[in-house]
């Protein structure tokens, strides 16, 4: 059910950015951009009838993180972390800048600045403010400014800025406490620190406490060094929900009874908020995704707090816009007769299929995909990924690409340009390096620091994008032997920028799809553990790889 109306802007993102919900689930607070003029929003939204109101408008602007510097066209909201009070009276939110907290009343007064110099508020789902209107966050700083190291602790408020109170008093000033969320009934706090609680100084480790609004009691309930995040306690604070690695977990408040919920193979949970009575955990579910960025966010799904029943509440199926690729590497070329990946949300329930006959099926998973509603052979389908084949006879033009599932749905069509090349190398699983799937001729050794390559020595290059071949092999059908389908143009090949002697360019015997390439190492190929090899073909050059030579 669409609750808002929201009027885009002029830049990315638009609309709503980050959403808490009431206690009862009848109030909703929300932070949005309004207009290029207006700056950024505070909205209180009645949930039933659909009611939005804003309460506040910032145009003050903001310190901007450090990581603008290196991502200067990436967006950074300014306010953040709205949160809503249990009756939906008023909402608490931090701006990124000095003095960060507000409160906005919902009977049209003007937002109130707390007297607070800096701290930091958990995110939007976690619970930060109990039922007696107490507040907690975390800060080394929060009345005024310091000039020596400070640790950053947890701290409590009032709702209106009175009476803070500090609840940890940590000696080293390494140690980071964050995400702090408060129980209903204000008696029990959880946070994550980089805390040794025997020790008392920092670890490098990710560590989850609780400890009671007093002070006392503090107490370790689960360690994990950059695997654990989102903390979320129940109303009365007798349990505490958290992910650690990409699962979601739960464990009583004096750090008893832990037990993993969910066994997730292909995908990754986030975001976990645990209900009042500590019965059910709603999370967030994604694709694995680089540390920089954090875990992506595809479907929302819900669990009983004994493992059982994990549902999903809200779990779209679609194609990623700019989601088909070549599959060698990212955002390849995507060309006839050769692999592709398309990238989208929900093809498959947290499970992999992989093709295990040839010709390669139509269809896994009940699941297929098409392009120009021609159905492609299938090498695998994920929850977030379907690896597939191009048609060799697939022309020069734009192809329109579907999901299309057993029950009848497909997903919205996606246009991809399919040309005729598209060189690109494959690579391997080597952390640190950009290292090509180039072996030593007729062995399954990887041309690496451990084996280099030497002058004189023939190398497989496995490849994509290298054209048609003769004779034609239909798609979905593995490469014959003998004779080899090899490519109609031969590539050109370079070691460390010399030209090396190319002695066959074909489609590899026995796959789909996949390209093999045999070359001479030339005489002369500069020595290293990071010797750039490339492929050429028709004006077009691959990805350089990186390959040991001695």
């Amino acid at each position: 059910r669409r609750l808002t109306r929201l009027t885009g802007t002029n830049r990315p993102p638009q609309g709503a950015l980050s959403v808490s919900l009431s206690s009862d689930g009848r109030w909703a607070a929300f932070t949005a951009l309004g207009t290029a003029e207006r700056g950024e929003e505070v909205h209180l939204l009645d949930v039933a009838g659909a009611v939005d109101r804003t309460l506040a408008v910032d145009t003050q602007g903001c310190i901007q993180p450090l990581l603008a510097i290196d991502c200067p066209a990436c967006f950074f909201s300014c306010v953040q972390t709205p949160h809503v009070t249990g009756d939906g009276s008023a909402v608490f939110y931090a701006v990124r800048r000095q003095r960060p907290f507000y409160v906005a009343r919902n009977d049209g007064a003007p937002p109130r600045n707390l007297p607070i110099f800096f701290g930091i508020l958990a995110s939007a789902p976690q619970r930060i403010l109990s039922r007696n209107g107490q507040v907690v966050f975390t800060s080394n700083a929060p009345f005024g400014p310091t000039f020596a190291a400070a640790p950053t602790d947890v701290y409590l408020t009032n709702l209106d800025g009175t009476d803070v109170r500090q609840v940890t008093k940590f000696a080293d000033s390494n140690i980071f406490a964050r995400d702090a969320t408060i129980s209903t009934d204000g008696s029990t706090i959880a946070f994550l620190a980089n805390l040794d609680a025997a020790a008392g100084r920092a670890t490098n480790t990710t560590q989850l406490f609780t400890i009671r609004a007093d002070g006392t009691q503090l107490r370790q309930i689960a360690s994990g060094e950059n695997t654990l995040a989102s903390p979320s306690i129940n109303g009365d604070g007798s349990r505490v929900a958290f992910i650690l690695g990409r699962d979601v977990s739960l464990a009583a408040s004096d750090g008893t009874g832990v037990q993993r919920l969910t066994r997730l193979q292909f995908s990754v949970a986030g975001n976990s908020v645990l209900s009042e009575d500590g019965r059910r955990i709603a999370v967030t579910l994604g694709p694995t995704s680089d540390s920089l960025r954090g875990s992506s966010i595809g479907a929302i799904y819900t669990v009983n707090s004994d493992g059982s029943s994990l549902a999903a509440a809200y779990a779209p199926r679609s194609l990623n816009q700019n989601g088909i690729t070549g599959a060698a590497m990212p955002f390849g070329v995507v060309a006839a007769g050769s692999l592709a990946s398309a990238f989208g949300l929900n093809f498959t329930r947290d499970t992999f299929a992989y093709a295990t006959n040839l010709p390669l099926p139509e269809s896994l998973s009940g699941v297929s995909l098409t392009m120009n509603g021609i159905p492609l052979p299938l090498l695998s389908v994920g929850p977030w990924q379907i690896n597939a084949q191009i048609p060799p006879d697939a022309n020069e033009a734009p192809a329109a690409f579907e999901v299309r599932f057993q029950d009848g749905a497909r997903t919205a069509p996606i246009a991809q340009e399919i040309k005729a090349f598209g060189p690109a190398i494959f690579l391997l699983p080597s952390p640190g390096f950009n290292r090509g799937a180039v072996f030593h001729a007729g062995t399954a050794t990887p041309v690496d620091p451990e084996h280099p390559a030497q002058a004189g020595e023939i190398l497989e290059i496995y490849a994509s994008g290298l054209g048609p071949t003769s004779p034609f092999v239909p798609p979905g059908t593995p490469a014959p032997a003998s004779p080899p389908a090899v490519t109609q143009a031969r590539p050109q090949a370079t070691i460390g920028r010399l030209p090396a002697r190319v002695l066959f360019s074909g489609l590899a015997p026995g796959f789909v799809g996949l390209y093999q390439v045999n070359m001479e190492v030339p005489a002369g190929a500069p020595p290293g553990n990071a010797v750039p090899l490339v492929l050429s073909i028709a004006g077009m050059n691959s990805n350089p790889v990186s390959i040991a030579v001695r």
